[in-house]
């Protein structure tokens, strides 16, 4: 039995502080709810958590910028709509228009002063259609739309191309003398030009909400072994706790033990120092 070292209460010591420092470490996974709270806690975890919580960020990102691209599409695809019901109204104009012989002079130019509303009208939507400072329909006028080619032969026998658009509808074209058929057809050209449009739209909102679906699928798979690596396993940890409790006071009864070894030595030194023992 010695006094200088005690072999026994070294061990139980140690074993005391590894049961100490393994409860903190439970209790605070169990508070944080992280497995992983800093990076000697598991540096190879910590580094694959790393990479995987920048996938997430950029995931997230990706499906915003997709949202918001879906967003501009539907507001423009509602500027579109808007220019659709004009030009089938104006379509209906000059159906009515075409009825040369049932209609006055003033009846014609009635409705003329209805079509020149409407371009009025097409022209200020493509202007003034926005979505958050931007432009929307900038290529909508009447310049732009139902751009129509028409061969014509001169009174010599040569042939040559004139183009027409909306705007000829105040001009050349208009529902008073102008010819009705030409006019029809550049509305014609008009609407398949706009329908088109929104038919292009239609397709790339589809896209994106493909494309926001796999991402959606990528980001949850992502944060599932996120979520692996760093998480606490509540039901592990606790059971950890209760082990390193037990452990605690397993070793602190050792240490007690082994002090009582050294006790009872000196008890025995008092009694051979002391005379009257």
């Amino acid at each position: 039995m010695r006094i200088g070292f005690n072999k026994s209460e070294a061990f139980a010591m140690h074993a005391l502080e590894r049961a100490v420092a393994r409860r903190a470490q439970s209790m605070e996974r169990l508070s944080t709810g992280l497995r992983i709270n800093r990076a000697a806690d598991d540096p190879s975890g910590l580094i694959a958590s790393e990479n995987l919580k920048a996938q997430v960020v950029t995931l997230e990102k990706r499906i915003q910028n997709a949202e918001r691209s879906i967003t501009y599409f539907g507001a423009r695809d509602g500027a579109l709509s808007v220019v659709s019901d004009m030009l089938i109204e104006l379509q209906g104009t000059v159906t009515m228009a075409a009825n040369r012989s049932g209609l006055s002079d003033g009846e014609r130019q009635a409705l003329q002063g209805d079509v020149d509303s409407i371009l009025d009208a097409l022209n200020f939507v493509g202007q003034t259609s926005q979505f958050n400072g931007q432009q929307l329909i900038s290529d909508v006028s009447t310049s732009r739309l139902g751009n129509v080619s028409v061969e014509i032969e001169n009174d010599d026998g040569t042939t040559e191309t004139v183009s027409y658009s909306l705007a000829d509808l105040s001009g050349e074209l208009n529902l008073v003398d102008g010819d009705l058929e030409k006019a029809q057809k550049v509305i014609d050209a008009a609407i398949a030009s706009n329908s088109a449009q929104r038919g292009r739209l239609g397709t790339q909102v589809r896209e994106e909400e493909s494309e926001i679906r796999l991402m959606q699928n990528e980001l949850i798979n992502t944060q599932d072994a996120l979520s692996t690596i760093i998480d606490t396993d509540y039901a592990k940890e606790t059971s950890e706790l209760v082990r390193a409790q037990v452990q605690e006071q397993a070793a602190l009864r050792m240490v007690q033990v082994s002090r009582q070894d050294a006790d009872k030595v000196l008890q025995l030194l008092d009694g051979v120092i002391d005379p009257n023992a």
